[in-house]
């Protein structure tokens, strides 16, 4: 399925079973992949949450009931926490006073 078509899936019925073929037929790994290109993880604006929280929060639970080993539960988790990291750095970065950016003038960003 190509990226533009995964970020047009609105429903939960369809990323979950669309979530469920690529598992079955591939592995945790391009379900993962898969999730990243639907767009919903990150919220590009800032909000600290996921670009569609509840989407994503059905997608993780669809992909926690699928996975019944000890490394995939770890891999699962290590993805849940890179989707926190990045959205709290996005909101970092939008709060005006992130001193990860500095403003010396209208003009001019550090």
């Amino acid at each position: 399925m190509l990226m533009y078509e995964l970020e047009e899936i609105k429903t939960a019925e369809i990323l979950n079973e669309l979530i469920r073929e690529t598992y079955r037929n591939h592995n945790l790994y391009e379900v993962l992949k898969l999730i990243k290109m639907t767009g919903i993880c990150v919220d590009f604006f800032g909000s600290g949450k996921p670009k569609n929280e509840k989407l994503y929060n059905r997608a993780m639970e669809t992909v926690h009931s699928l996975i019944s080993n000890n490394d995939e539960t770890k891999k699962l988790k290590e993805f849940q926490s890179e989707v926190s990291i990045l959205n709290s750095l996005y909101k970092k970065l939008t709060d005006g006073s992130s001193p990860l950016l500095c403003v010396k003038s209208s003009s001019e960003i550090v």
